[in-house]
């Protein structure tokens, strides 16, 4: 079972849920040890260099760079400038951008953006959309250091910009006519949303083809057919990416062996778990989890 501190919830307690962070003190060159949470995130280098690690993915952020850590996300920040190395955040829930999806065209986009591996984590100086999420993140952070009358409507008008900006941008660089895809997305949301839903849920399950195809009605050819049409890969790629997904939380947050892990993760096989894991994860489990622990992160503080 994992433990109570699988994850963290930044946001948990709070009326309002949104949460800004500035750090400058290092735990081990760490500035963020290795977790991860299913709210949001934005980090910006206020100084220095850091090295950011996101799931199998590492690449180094300098002065002004903008970071968007996706829900779910293992991360951690590890300062490789020295002492100057300075960070800033902001974290909040998924409530605050649910007004972004009630059309169900952009209802569908929003839904494959924050589940798939579409996104950008990097924003650099030199991205088009750089100058406004810088500008809208300072802002936002300044309304909550501030506090004045309607800041949170403010909070909540920026959040939205930095959103949609990201979502306008994924739109434009993978579907070449929006417009003609409308009332494509209008079904294919309608369709896959249960699907999606039945897979997170039960991940750690077996999932059968035929009970995915009751869902939405469909015979099985058709159904995943349709499915990598509308998600862009398998319907065998997407369970085994969730897995994995689940597996790399157990193996950073709780005591069980590889075995106990693969088994309780739909794999059978230890060995063809193993291959999965390396394949999706650039690692072994084991290693990754020796990676991670090494990077500081203390399962019991979360």
């Amino acid at each position: 079972m994992l433990q109570s501190v699988d994850k963290q919830d930044p946001t948990k307690g709070k009326r309002f849920p949104f949460k800004t962070t500035s750090v400058v003190k290092q735990n081990n060159k760490y500035l963020v040890v290795a977790h991860w949470h299913e709210q949001p995130e934005f980090i910006k280098v206020k100084s220095g260099t850091v090295l950011v690690t996101i799931d199998n993915r590492k690449f180094d952020a300098t002065e002004h760079d903008i970071i968007f850590i996706n829900k779910g996300q293992i991360h951690a920040v590890e300062a490789i400038s020295g002492p100057d190395a300075r960070i800033e955040g902001m974290i909040f829930d998924n409530l605050l951008m649910t007004r972004l999806a009630e059309n169900i065209d952009t209802m569908y986009l929003h839904t494959l953006y924050l589940r798939g591996n579409h996104h950008y984590n990097l924003y650099a100086s030199s991205h088009p959309l750089w100058a406004n999420l810088s500008e809208c993140m300072d802002a936002a952070i300044r309304e909550y250091a501030t506090k004045e009358m309607y800041h949170e409507t403010i909070i909540q008008s920026h959040i939205s910009r930095m959103i949609v900006s990201i979502l306008r941008h994924y739109w434009k660089e993978n579907f070449m006519d929006p417009a003609s895809h409308k009332l494509q997305i209008e079904r294919q949301f309608s369709v896959i949303s249960p699907v999606l839903d039945y897979i997170d849920e039960h991940a750690s399950e077996p999932i059968y083809l035929s009970k995915l195809c009751e869902l939405v009605n469909m015979s099985p050819y058709y159904f995943s057919r349709f499915f990598k049409k509308s998600m862009g890969i398998t319907l065998t790629e997407h369970i085994t990416a969730t897995r994995i997904r689940l597996a790399k939380k157990m193996l950073l947050n709780s005591d069980m062996s590889v075995m106990e892990i693969a088994e309780r993760t739909g794999f059978c096989d230890i060995q063809y778990f193993g291959k999965v894991f390396k394949r999706e994860a650039g690692v072994s489990p084991s290693q990754f989890k020796k990676c991670y622990r090494n990077s500081g992160y203390d399962p019991q503080n979360g």
